[in-house]
């Protein structure tokens, strides 16, 4: 946690679960229910959104129809490998939380 900002309590040990829920009473952590933590949230804002000053704003740059031309195939080039970057970050997260799912279930 200290580290990433963020923790799955399910990928740890049921003391560290309960530590973390007293620390939640305690207000030194919170927990979300959403797919993405606030970090990873700033970290996809960054390529995609214009959040951030200097951030790539890659999802506006393609808007409505958007050709590419010939002099600019190297920028085309990276905004495609980023894409495909977030993509696969993305199913690695939702695979992360169908696995914990089922151990949730699992466990009923």
């Amino acid at each position: 946690m200290y580290l990433n900002e963020v923790a799955s309590v399910f990928h740890y040990s049921i003391d560290f679960r309960q530590e973390a829920k007293q620390m939640e009473i305690e207000n030194i952590v919170f927990f979300e229910s959403s797919l993405f933590s606030k970090p990873e949230q700033a970290y996809f804002n960054y390529f995609l959104n214009k959040k951030f000053s200097n951030g790539l704003d890659l999802r506006n740059s393609y808007l409505h129809g958007t050709q590419a031309s010939p002099d600019e195939i190297h920028k085309h080039e990276y905004a495609y490998f980023t894409y495909l970057k977030l993509l696969f970050l993305a199913m690695l997260k939702i695979q992360d939380d169908l696995k914990i799912s089922k151990v949730i279930q699992d466990r009923i």
